[in-house]
């Protein structure tokens, strides 16, 4: 089970919104806290609200700090390291949005609006990651705040928007510089209107609250089902695993029930489904070549002659072929990767689809169902020796978007893992040839390959409560590769 037992984590703009529900999951995952706001009486409030009935006290301290003020930001990480011995792992949450917050075009923004907001909003943001990455051990893990604003730009908000474009830059920027020692910069961005303190204070929102505090599995008065397509090797049998750990039923699908006999796994003799009927679980084989409609008819139909329902579909079954330049790909390779790669997907998520509308939304959960594709670093940048693989990963990439967008509305989620270079069966080759194996390194800057343990833990996020309002969302799995050239090592 996932734990943050005793790590040492640090979170800004604690004192209420998103960093105070930060804080809860963190806190009720185990983890150490130094939390910062802008006022002490309000950091005593959401202390109190956070600990409960517990009488874990000696987990939390508090400081109240302008975070526009290096040195009262610098004074808390090292108070915070001196208290606690180390740290492992901050969220930057704390922000402002103006007083003329959608009100005020550029040409109306006024110097002291604007200083306030990026005072705030990056550069007190760029005080606290200055001081944390200094201070962070390898291996650690910063999140930054930035907003669906910072990407596209809205109106009547010049200030605010700019101000978050800049934490996104600022974000991957410092990924670049650190990955290579194992410390992961990432930052999220929400998008739409938020619930928060922040927002009902200027009366946009009523205010609401939405209970994802305690980790809540998949398992509770129904079992999810789900049906995960290539689950006997790689990363299908990794998600697999980790759906059963969560309490799912599952319907494992593939050409073979055994694993690819060059994969990685240590217990490459034994099937998916027995590893996890052997622990417990509840599981089923259905042999699938996804490229045959009928195939995958058969299967969704299993699932719900099995277990009466479908709640979560895998797309992870995919074709792959040995490197080749464009003039040398013929018909058949075509044939054969949009086959699996585009139609094999499509068809899947439209089948899954059908069912979940006969379904009834999960209010805890959130959904009526969730799809999870994985597509390819390579459908995201551009690779030598390999267009039709990289056209038809591509091809998943948008239709995750369009088809969430279709059925947003349904309380359906679709979303999508793009992995980077993962060691599995089907890509054993690359990793054995030296020549290859060094580009692939080369171009991540994280100091390691990818596991499919990676890849499976991206997805059980869209899989679990904590993701219900996630949807049409392509997430890179891939050491960093996709965010540039990394810096010299």
């Amino acid at each position: 089970m996932f734990t943050l037992k005793d790590k040492v984590i640090c979170v800004t703009g604690a004192a209420s919104g998103i960093g105070l529900a930060t804080a809860k999951i963190l806190f009720t995952q185990g983890a150490k806290l130094s939390l910062l706001d802008l006022r002490e009486e309000s950091l005593e409030t959401a202390v109190n609200e956070l600990l409960g009935d517990s009488t874990e006290r000696d987990r939390i301290i508090f400081t109240a700090v302008d975070i526009r003020s290096s040195e009262q930001v610098d004074a808390w990480v090292a108070n915070t390291v001196k208290h606690f011995g180390c740290l492992d792992g901050a969220a930057n949450v704390a922000g402002a949005i103006g007083k003329n917050y959608g009100v005020h075009d550029i040409s109306e923004l006024s110097n002291e609006e604007w200083d306030f907001i990026q005072g705030t909003n990056l550069t007190g943001l760029f005080y606290c990651l200055r001081a944390q990455l200094k201070a962070i051990r390898n291996g650690g893990s910063i999140v930054n705040t930035s907003s669906v604003a910072g990407l596209e730009g809205h109106g009547k908000n010049g200030a605010y928007s700019a101000s978050k474009h800049g934490v996104i830059g600022l974000t991957k920027s410092a990924a670049k510089e650190v990955g290579s020692k194992g410390i992961r910069v990432n930052s999220i961005a929400p998008r739409g209107v938020i619930n928060t303190p922040m927002i009902a204070s200027f009366g946009a929102v009523a205010s609401g609250k939405l209970d994802v505090f305690s980790r809540v599995p998949l398992a509770r008065e129904q079992s999810k089902i789900a049906l995960v397509t290539g689950a006997s090797s790689g990363m299908g049998r990794a998600i697999s695993l980790a759906l059963a750990k969560e309490g799912a039923k599952l319907v494992c699908c593939d050409l073979r029930e055994l694993p690819n006999p060059e994969g990685y796994e240590a217990d490459i003799e034994k099937p998916t489904q027995d590893l996890i009927t052997s622990k417990g679980g509840e599981a089923i084989f259905q042999r699938v070549d996804i490229s045959i409609p009928s195939e995958i008819e058969t299967a969704v139909a299993k699932a719900i002659e099995e277990f009466g329902r479908l709640d979560i579909l895998i797309n992870c079954a995919g074709y792959w072929a040995p490197f080749r330049e464009f003039v040398d790909e013929d018909d058949e390779l075509w044939g054969k990767m949009v086959a699996v790669n585009t139609l094999g997907t499509a068809k899947a998520s439209r089948l899954a689809i059908r069912q979940f509308l006969t379904q009834e939304v999960d209010e805890k959960w959130g959904s009526r169902g969730r799809i999870v594709n994985i597509s390819s670093c390579a459908g995201h940048i551009a690779f030598a020796g390999e267009v039709a693989y990289s056209a038809t990963k591509a091809s998943i990439n948008h239709m995750t978007r369009a088809g969430a967008i279709d059925h947003a509305k349904d309380s359906i989620n679709i979303n999508c893992v793009a992995p980077g270079a993962v060691q599995t069966g089907m890509a054993r080759a690359n990793f054995e040839n030296a020549d290859i194996i060094k580009i692939m390194r080369n171009a991540t800057p994280w100091p390691r390959t990818g596991f499919a343990e990676d890849i499976a833990g991206a997805v059980m996020f869209f899989c679990l409560p904590q993701s219900q309002w996630v949807t049409g969302q392509l997430l890179a799995v891939d050491g960093g590769m996709t965010l540039g050239v990394p810096a010299p090592s």
